[in-house]
């Protein structure tokens, strides 16, 4: 009783068979055949015309500018800019883990000076030395001290004294003189890597040079002695060319000696053989720069 009342109630719902045939018959007729499609063309209305019309001039502008662009070479140079900006845009994102260390400037490689500029440059010392002692007006005993002539104590002005430098023993490396223009107040040499001080002149003990460089040294002990002394340089050492002594304490009538080496050893003279020894020695004038200037 159940299942009929059921299936009742499903046909109710449900169209009959003869409905479901009307259906299909219209369905069928409204359908078009074959034959009126057959060799018909499919043609868009409306809008869809228009936008297949603006999507098709699109196409060909963007085509007609890739033609441009690939004609002159613009899109290689765009290609080439598009690939650097995109591996800034790599680097930027993913920075390498290690880079190579910076490399800094390096500074010029220091040399040694050479041997002619070291020797000026412990002679500018010594130069300075007298610039300082005239302008602070040191006393005979800083002047020993210093190890620096005496005769600096009688200078008010740094430019009363020069300073030459002149290669006395034509060896090329040439001596230091400190000197007034005639006077030599000392005498440097420049020898393995420093100074030495060969001679330093006084009020009784001065030095002087000739034309052919000879030293000539004259020491006093008062009016009635005096000793000539004719020294040649050589790399640092001072050798006796020839000596003249003067003693009129020991021979009031013969007062004058020749010697070669020792004071003792000296033979005696007559006075015109001595002036023309002193004389064989003509004194030169030393050319050199204020100590105020050298460099």
């Amino acid at each position: 009783m159940l299942r009929r009342d059921l299936r009742e109630i499903y046909q109710s719902f449900s169209p009959d068979t003869s409905c479901k045939e009307a259906l299909a018959e219209e369905l069928l007729e409204a359908r078009p055949k074959a034959e009126e499609i057959k060799g018909k063309k499919w043609k868009p209305r409306g809008q869809t015309r228009v936008r297949l019309t603006a999507a098709v001039l699109v196409l060909l502008v963007l085509g007609g500018g890739l033609f441009a662009a690939y004609r002159f070479g613009v899109l290689e140079q765009v290609s080439n800019a598009v690939v650097q900006l995109v591996e800034q845009y790599r680097q930027q994102k993913n920075p390498p883990e290690s880079q190579a260390p910076e490399t800094l400037p390096t500074a010029p490689e220091q040399t040694d000076p050479g041997p002619e500029q070291t020797m000026r440059e412990a002679y500018q010392q010594v130069v300075s030395k007298y610039r300082t002692a005239i302008r602070e007006n040191w006393d005979a005993t800083r002047c020993m001290e210093e190890d620096i002539s005496l005769l600096v104590t009688f200078l008010t002005e740094p430019d009363q004294l020069n300073a030459a430098r002149m290669d006395l023993d034509e060896d090329g490396a040439p001596e230091l003189l400190i000197t007034d223009g005639n006077v030599i107040y000392d005498l440097y040499a420049y020898a393995d890597g420093q100074t030495v001080h060969v001679l330093s002149g006084a009020e009784r003990n001065s030095y002087s040079l000739s034309d052919d460089k000879i030293l000539v040294n004259v020491g006093s002990n008062g009016a009635a002695s005096t000793i000539y002394t004719f020294y040649r340089y050589r790399t640092g050492n001072l050798i006796v060319d020839q000596r003249l002594i003067f003693d009129a304490g020991l021979d009031p009538e013969n007062p004058w000696f020749r010697g070669y080496g020792e004071v003792e050893n000296a033979e005696p003279i007559s006075e015109d053989e001595a002036n023309a020894i002193i004389d064989s020695y003509p004194k030169a004038s030393i050319i050199g720069v204020p100590i105020t200037e050298y460099a």
